[in-house]
């Protein structure tokens, strides 16, 4: 994670601080250590740069087909392409209507992602997420980053890259980009993150781009996830506005939500309560690309 402002560094200082004291090995690299890690990476302007040895990336899909497996053999069964166009209060039931019939459960999760501000809509509930389009562009075959090199993330321009097996992966936020559910790839984006890559890693500029895909975040007002039981409405959970974090705390996320259903705990963390942002409790993230 580069850091390229004073502010940023101070920042990251706190951050590593506190990583450390909870056992994480993480450092503080300088330039000089940030050049020797990732020798293509244009350098100049970095001042420091949050390290962990023992980070890693995992492939989204191969986790999801996993935890889907696993749901699978435990009798969870999958509905794909189905659209819920309605949700009704029937008795102590719930009554979920869909592009495929009608489906009927005691206990109701909201985990749809950057939808779940409409699905809160049919429930009477204000869920505050905004989705906003992200993309990911793939390279044609690099072999000038090395296999084991670390994910990148300018943290000023949200501009990251990696290895993704004989290519490079690399992506950007597009700040003016207003809210909304498109999902097409924007094409147009691409000259605008060029101008920031080839600063940073010159070498794109040698390499063709051979595809790319858009998909959504639904980021919340403090870019934290809302985790816990609805306000005020029984047998209905909340799980979503994890704000681009849903991937790395879905383990974590999951459990939680299966303690709550279980009764194993009784409620989530109050910093994700759906309650936070009308009581003004709410912290921002301060870190978040």
């Amino acid at each position: 994670m580069l850091a390229t402002t004073d502010d940023e560094v101070a920042a990251f200082r706190q951050n590593v601080a506190l990583q450390q004291e909870l056992g994480i090995d993480v450092s503080l690299l300088t330039p000089e250590e940030v050049k020797e890690l990732v020798p293509s990476l244009n350098t100049d302007d970095v001042l420091a740069a949050s390290y962990c040895l023992s980070d890693g990336y995992a492939d989204p899909y191969s986790v999801v087909q996993g935890f889907a497996r696993a749901a699978r053999e435990m009798g969870v069964k999958f509905r794909r392409e189905t659209e819920v166009t309605a949700i009704e209060r029937k008795g102590r039931s719930w009554q979920a209507r869909t592009s495929q019939g009608d489906f009927h459960c005691s206990i109701l999760v909201v985990a749809t992602g950057a939808y779940s501000g409409p699905i809160g809509k049919m429930l009477g509930l204000d869920i505050p997420l905004q989705p906003h389009r992200r993309h990911l562009f793939i390279t044609s075959p690099c072999d000038q980053i090395p296999r084991n090199s670390p994910l990148v993330v300018e943290f000023r321009t949200g501009f990251w890259f990696r290895r993704e097996g004989l290519c490079l992966i690399f992506g950007m936020r597009n700040p003016d980009e207003p809210e909304g559910f498109d999902t097409t790839v924007d094409w147009g984006f691409l000259p605008a993150i060029g101008l920031v890559s080839q600063k940073r890693l010159p070498l794109l500029n040698e390499l063709s781009i051979t595809a790319a895909q858009a998909g959504l975040h639904d980021d919340t007002p403090d870019s934290n996830a809302i985790i816990g039981k609805a306000p005020g409405i029984d047998n209905l959970y909340l799980a979503c506005g994890f704000s681009g974090h849903g991937f790395m705390h879905s383990p974590a996320a999951g459990r939680i939500m299966a303690d709550l259903i279980t009764g194993r705990i009784e409620t989530a963390p109050a910093c994700f309560s759906l309650h936070r942002f009308q009581s003004g409790t709410a912290k921002a993230e301060r870190c978040v690309i």
